[in-house]
């Protein structure tokens, strides 16, 4: 009986972590292959205008990239509600009327995520992203 309860055990945690509001210890799994849409964007408590829709995408290992004016890729780790970003490598174009995603997210952020929403917490911004498909864009 102990072995049935340790393979069901496996089983369940070897498979892919559904989308969900809970960002437990695995909530990693539930970002991995998925791509995200930037869709508003709200500094110290003011929603801004003219949001570029930039991506961030997340790869079925830890690497995350981002798609703004610039590209950047890097890794990124979590941990419970919290989100992580290591070094991140990125183009350097000059893109004066465009602010960078990557610089304004920072380092860490809180964040929530359910089927149909990203949300990233910086303390300062706060993100908004809908689920897309990078190989439909432009």
């Amino acid at each position: 009986m102990r072995a049935l309860l340790l393979l069901f055990a496996f089983a369940a945690f070897s498979c892919k972590v559904p989308l969900s509001n809970n960002a437990g210890p695995d909530a990693s799994g539930a970002l991995a292959g998925t791509a995200w849409e930037l869709r508003s964007v709200s500094l110290d408590g003011e929603d801004q205008r003219d949001v570029h829709p930039d991506l961030l995408w997340f790869s079925d290992s830890d690497a995350v990239s981002i798609q703004s004016c610039n590209s950047c890729g890097g890794s990124y780790s979590v941990n419970g509600s919290r989100i992580t970003f290591g070094s991140l490598a990125c183009t350097r174009r000059a893109c004066s009327d465009h602010p960078e995603l990557a610089t304004m997210i920072g380092d860490e952020a809180d964040y929530q995520l359910t089927d149909t929403e990203l949300v990233l917490d910086s303390g300062r911004s706060t993100f908004r992203f809908a689920p897309t498909d990078p190989s439909e864009r432009n």
